[in-house]
């Protein structure tokens, strides 16, 4: 059913480690200071802080972010009431993420969502069960903001960084060396260097593109 609200839709992307869930975050607290009605939904895996899954800020205003297990969850705990819907790490769905952004949009929310740019294999994301990804998303949106990273690459033995603020690219690694390209496009993993699977942000001198023959 629409709504007579009329809703709207913002789409934050880019790069791991870029500031999109702290901007957005940094909104939807706003909203809420301002008494609006804020829902938070976060993919449970990749809840961060999971001791305190709280947003706080320093004037005691906080937001609670909700675990959710698949797209279905969000139309099970949006709240009729709820005005400003947030949505964070749109990677971790399945394409049905698109309707459900629709249906919200729909009923008059205001929708933020973050969501990776491209994946580590340098290609435009794809949502888990594809074919559609992220820039399915861009012709509905009012608003696209693209969030850049800083390169953290180092030389060997070198404690400087590179420090390019044009790290658009994420690779992945297992322990020292760069992930095949056949692995999961997917898969949970550090955010700085380890002996398993980690990511980190990357310019174009330092990515390691992928011959794809």
């Amino acid at each position: 059913m629409i709504t007579d609200n009329i809703g709207r839709l913002e789409l934050l992307i880019g790069n791991m480690s870029s500031g999109k869930s702290t901007f957005m975050n940094d909104i939807l607290l706003r909203n809420v200071i301002m008494g609006k009605k804020v829902q938070l939904f976060q993919p449970g895996s990749s809840i961060r802080d999971i001791d305190d899954p709280s947003l706080i800020t320093r004037g005691g205003y906080k937001i609670l972010r909700e675990p959710i297990a698949d797209t279905d969850d969000i139309y099970r705990k949006v709240k009729q009431e709820s005005e400003v819907i947030g949505i964070d790490e749109l990677h971790f769905y399945n394409r049905g993420i698109i309707n459900a952004i629709k249906y919200l949009v729909d009923e008059g929310k205001e929708v933020l969502a973050c969501s990776l740019e491209l994946d580590f294999r340098g290609n435009s994301l794809i949502f888990g069960d594809g074919p559609e990804g992220i820039y399915d998303l861009l012709p509905i949106a009012d608003n696209v903001q693209l969030f850049n990273s800083i390169c953290t690459h180092r030389d060997n033995g070198s404690d400087k960084v590179c420090g390019n603020p044009e790290a658009r690219w994420v690779q992945k690694y297992y322990g020292d060396d760069v992930a095949p390209y056949e692995t999961p496009l997917i898969e949970l993993g550090d955010i700085r260097q380890s002996k398993g699977t980690w990511y980190a942000p990357r310019c174009r001198k330092h990515f390691k593109f992928y011959d794809k023959g």
